[in-house]
């Protein structure tokens, strides 16, 4: 839409009613006209604003000079007429709505100063909305962020409150910032396909926008789970520190569950994740020796099946501990064929853990003149809280006459207790 506003100066025509106008800036006293043209735009775009100043009487002549332009009220401008009494002035960065707009020519040597008004109408701009989500596809408990962009003919729309959504659901509504975008993250977004969609509501220089859309795929996570190796006692449970971690950065809900596998041998068939990833889980007892696990989660909605890693169970025995031998001879003077009773008592070793009872069997070593002797064994008897084997020698220490005799006795060990050998007993023999 075209605007054209002309004022009259003769001096100056207000209302219709001639009034004393100043002289020139030339001196000059002819009257002239200003004529102001507009033009409506939308918001972003420059404004165009014509002026135009001709003599009110033709013989006259042409105007010259100067016409300053306020817009609003602020300058705008300050240009020459060229030879027709013309001059177009250009305005940036006007914002929605209408402006008044004044030319102001400054007069010549014949013409007299003189003004025109107009308004400028600025309609507001319809700004281009985009939607990104990054990344894309993502994985089930990944941080995504969902951006959106709106731009117009002047740049960045700023300011501008974004309503981001999930089908129906809204997901946030943020505002745009000096760049022009609107950024929510989400982590708890579901394995599915998700149709996105942003929306901006109007502001001062641009009207409502949208939908935008956009379609992101959240698929199943990867997990790896594992426990370090760790060791244990005949009988007690080995206790696993168990860790899961979700790839992607992601986060692992409780409701994650693992089963735990000795070989094909299921131990445990239910345990789960806290919502830190970790489980202490107790497993066992074992019997002694290396057992080789493996954890395996058990399948869901939002992540793939992980095996762990070989762990090794080290089970290990409790300790015995045995004083020397007792020697008690049948007969004096004590020699090397004289008869002799050996006895020993076995219990725990000082820190040792009481897996119950000590059982098994003791074998007594005589070492002399002779060698090494084997003297027999004897069955511990099991007591309350020791175990006693005791062994009778008719015929002694073998013969090996005169000398010093180490007598010691070596426990045989059982499934739960580790073999050991007791101190040493010295014994000296004149014969």
């Amino acid at each position: 839409m075209r605007v054209l506003a002309t004022s009259l100066v003769a001096g100056v025509v207000i209302g219709g009613t001639a009034v004393a106008g100043a002289t020139g800036s030339g001196g000059g006293t002819a009257p002239a006209t200003v004529t102001v043209v507009t033009t409506s735009i939308t918001y972003g775009s420059a404004a165009t604003i014509g002026v135009d100043v001709a003599a009110v009487n033709a013989p006259d002549g042409t105007p010259s000079g100067i016409v300053d332009l306020l817009v609003d009220g602020s300058p705008a401008g300050s240009q020459s007429i060229d030879g027709l009494g013309h001059t177009d002035f250009t305005v940036n960065g006007l914002g929605a709505g209408s402006h008044s707009v004044e030319a102001d020519y400054a007069g010549d040597t014949v013409f007299d100063v003189a003004s025109g008004t107009a308004t400028q109408a600025v309609s507001a701009a319809t700004p281009t909305i985009t939607l990104t989500p990054s990344p894309s596809p993502s994985a089930f408990g990944q941080s995504v962020t969902i951006t959106a962009n709106l731009t117009d003919a002047a740049g960045p729309v700023v300011g501008a409150v974004v309503t981001i959504s999930d089908g129906v659901t809204v997901l946030g509504t943020p505002t745009t910032d000096a760049s022009g975008n609107a950024a929510i993250t989400k982590s708890n977004l579901t394995v599915a396909v998700h149709a996105l969609s942003a929306s901006s509501a109007a502001t001062a220089n641009d009207t409502a926008a949208g939908p935008a859309t956009a379609s992101l795929t959240v698929n199943k996570n990867d997990l790896s789970i594992a426990a370090p190796d760790t060791a244990a006692l005949v009988g007690e449970y080995a206790q696993l520190a168990v860790k899961g971690t979700a790839a992607n950065g992601g986060t692992i809900p409780p409701a994650v569950k693992y089963q735990v596998f000795e070989g094909a041998n299921m131990l445990i068939g239910d345990a789960a994740l806290n919502s830190a990833g970790l489980n202490n889980l107790a497993v066992g007892p074992f019997t002694a020796g290396t057992h080789t696990l493996t954890l395996v989660t058990i399948a869901n909605g939002n992540f793939n099946t992980a095996t762990s890693n070989p762990i090794a169970i080290t089970v290990g025995k409790s300790n015995v501990a045995m004083k020397a031998p007792a020697v008690k001879f049948a007969t004096a003077p004590h020699t090397s064929t004289t008869s002799v009773t050996l006895s020993v008592v076995v219990g725990l070793a000082p820190g040792a853990v009481n897996l119950g009872a000590i059982s098994g069997s003791i074998d007594f070593q005589v070492t002399g003149p002779n060698g090494t002797v084997d003297l027999g064994s004897a069955n511990l008897v099991v007591g309350k809280k020791t175990s006693k084997a005791s062994l009778t020698v008719p015929t002694g220490f073998g013969g090996g006459g005169a000398g010093t005799y180490s007598v010691v006795a070596l426990y045989s060990g059982n499934p739960v207790y580790n073999s050991a050998p007791s101190a040493t007993k010295s014994v000296k023999l004149k014969s």
